[in-house]
């Protein structure tokens, strides 16, 4: 991903409308390119602080917010990765115990007959 195209993605990401390959995408060429996470913080701070302006008592550690948010995504995405491959998992496991099965089964019916 280039800058004009992480620029693109900024709106997108603070309203959580990436998908998860477009998200890890925006979060490693965020993690590479210091102007680029410069721009995510002004517009992460600018969003946060007029939708906090409601809160009667409202948290305005906004920077602290920021580094929270984009730790959040980045968990967030592990743990999605991680979700994804034990269902890969559970999914091969499965297959392999209903193969057992069919097997088992065959063999019952040879010996019994």
């Amino acid at each position: 991903m280039d800058c004009v195209e992480f620029d693109k993605k900024i709106n997108p990401y603070l309203h959580d409308e990436l998908s998860d390959e477009e998200l890890n995408e925006f979060l490693l060429h965020l993690a590479s390119c210091p102007k680029c996470s410069e721009e995510l913080e002004i517009n992460y701070i600018v969003n946060e602080g007029i939708r906090r302006l409601d809160r009667e008592k409202a948290d305005y550690n906004l920077s602290l917010a920021y580094t929270e948010s984009t730790e959040n995504s980045r968990r967030y995405l592990a743990r999605r990765k991680g979700t994804i491959r034990l269902s890969y998992i559970i999914g091969t496991l499965t297959f392999w115990c209903m193969l057992m099965v069919v097997f088992v089964y065959l063999r019952i019916l040879i010996m019994g007959s």
